[in-house]
């Protein structure tokens, strides 16, 4: 590791202190924190389009904004977001970039990043890195991974560069510092299609054997990173031995090669790239994996610790596209409370309650108000309070209100109702419901085993099956969808199919007696997690 890389943690180590003690200090007084963020975030949103009239102003209490303003969601500021030309119409604060987030390629939601939001998720950003560097000393003796904002290659030629590269979220001099130690170059994002980048990044990764840390979102993405190792066997050998992209070039012009004799003949020689030991050969000084723990994707977080014995993994905290709501801190989730406005939804009582009302035990809903100029908005995750870090709520991400999300591909029950709808209206069956099956249940074979959508279907009395490929065109519909094309173009989800039976609807209460329901209370929902050990095609009806 080069003079540079060691300099550049140092310099990382001590700006990110600054932010760790920030933290600690607002963590003692909640309630002063959230009221003075409010108090700025109001000040630049109180003369922009889409407030006036609202009656915002800096002297507006968290009581008087709680009885004004309506709870919102995306809808509600779409028409300020659609008509901006370039002007922030929910805050004063200019907008450096608006981000992709769930929708289909055609209706996707642009989420505006305004400097004042970037600052903001700044700071619960740097104290999270700042407590790694605290709790694991070690990950200063290599290169990191950050897993970029992955594009889908549809889009890649109609956005903004800085869209593809998370690096481009920090200030310039924050990603000339972070650039030094980061094993892959920030460069991969302008490869022609997600193939080319996931390519360019395992080559790099694997070409990188001081890998200290590696930060991604779904653990079924680092599994499909190793998985690719070993598809692309041949071709990663001969890009390591030459530095040379051969085939590649066009679409990898802008990104240097790597060169490593010693990751080619080890990969070379693997028999089973899924091997404790062989991984541990290719990265001996992997200390830390940062990755989804919770919910859905424990059993996946489970396998990197099994595949990776001589590394910790360390959840995420919840970040979603419109804002960071916590972040792992001495072993512990709080509330980022240094970021944005919190308020939190008692999912029994229905009341809505400022963070430092909450108290353990809670099943709640977060609402957020953000420097971007979101006010009051609804975030569809259902989260436990776990307990506090000195006065800031703790927090467990227990799944999705609405929708499933097996690999960060956020299905949406309306978004499944429209698939419905298509099938029973234009082919010879008729849909149940839309199933998403983990892995685990899926059973489709492999080290790395993906989860998948089944669409659950009787046939149409007196008709017989279409001859069209419905698995295909489920797929198809599947892949409008942003998050979902994004798994698939990842491998992290194998391709969706069509179960037709005639006991469809048998199969389906199965799942539902399975889990405790009585015949007569179930109600057919249009998308379900199968939660049932048994694969729905397995079952006995």
């Amino acid at each position: 590791m080069g003079i540079s890389t060691k300099v550049s943690h140092k310099v990382a180590k001590a700006l990110t202190s600054v932010y760790h003690r920030q933290f600690v200090r607002a963590s003692h007084s909640v309630e002063d924190t959230q009221r003075r963020i409010l108090k700025n975030i109001l000040v630049q949103a109180k003369g922009a389009q889409a407030h006036r009239g609202a009656g915002i102003s800096a002297s507006t209490s968290w009581e008087e904004f709680r009885s004004e303003l309506p709870i919102t969601d995306y809808d509600y500021w779409r028409e300020w977001i659609d008509n901006s030309n370039g002007y922030n119409n929910l805050t004063s604060s200019p907008i450096e970039r608006y981000q992709p987030t769930s929708g289909s390629t055609s209706a996707i939601k642009w989420i505006p990043y305004s400097k004042a939001f970037l600052s903001e998720i700044n700071n619960g950003l740097m104290a999270w890195i700042g407590d790694m560097y605290r709790q694991y000393p070690s990950i200063e003796q290599g290169h990191h991974y950050w897993s970029v904002s992955w594009i889908p290659t549809a889009l890649r030629s109609e956005v903004d560069e800085n869209i593809n590269d998370d690096l481009k979220m920090l200030p310039w001099w924050k990603r000339a510092v972070a650039a030094r130690y980061m094993a892959v170059p920030e460069s991969v994002a302008s490869a022609e299609t997600s193939d080319d980048t996931l390519f360019a990044s395992v080559a790099w990764l694997v070409a990188r054997r001081d890998l200290s840390f590696l930060s991604i979102w779904s653990p079924t993405f680092a599994l499909s990173l190793i998985e690719f190792i070993s598809v692309n066997k041949l071709e990663l050998v001969k890009v390591l031995r030459t530095g040379d992209w051969h085939d590649r070039k066009n679409a990898l012009y802008q990104t240097a090669c790597p060169r490593s004799l010693d990751s080619a003949t080890i990969i070379e020689q693997a028999t089973d790239v899924f091997d404790p030991e062989f991984l541990h050969v290719l990265w001996p000084k992997l200390k830390l994996i940062s990755c989804w723990d919770t919910a859905s994707s424990k059993i996946w977080a489970n396998k990197l610790r099994q595949l990776f014995p001589h590394a910790k993994i360390q959840g995420k905290g919840l970040w979603a596209t419109e804002a960071a709501v916590t972040i792992p801190f001495e072993n512990k989730f709080p509330l980022a409370v240094t970021s944005h406005f919190y308020e939190f939804q008692d999912l029994d009582s229905g009341l809505l309650l400022p963070s430092w009302q909450l108290e353990e035990g809670m099943e709640v809903s977060p609402v957020v108000t953000t420097g971007a100029g979101f006010l009051r908005y609804k975030i569809n995750d259902k989260l436990l309070v776990t307990g506090f870090y000195n006065d800031t709520p703790c927090f467990e991400f227990l799944g999705r209100l609405d929708g499933t999300d097996l690999a960060g591909e956020k299905i949406s029950v309306e978004f499944a109702q429209q698939i419905l709808e298509l099938f029973g209206s234009t082919y010879s069956v008729r849909p149940v419901a839309l199933l998403a099956i983990p892995g685990d249940i899926l059973d489709n074979g492999g080290a790395a085993s993906k989860g998948g959508y089944m669409l659950l279907c009787e046939p149409k009395e007196g008709q017989s099956a279409t001859d069209v490929n419905l698995n295909s065109v489920l797929e198809q519909q599947l892949l409008e969808h942003f998050h979902y094309r994004l798994a698939r173009e990842l491998k992290q989800l194998v391709i969706a199919k069509v179960h037709i039976s005639i006991n469809a609807m048998d199969i389906y209460h199965h799942r539902c007696k399975a889990k405790g329901m009585a015949l007569g209370n179930i109600k057919i929902e249009p998308l379900v997690l199968w939660d049932t050990d048994i694969p729905p095609t397995y079952v006995q009806v």
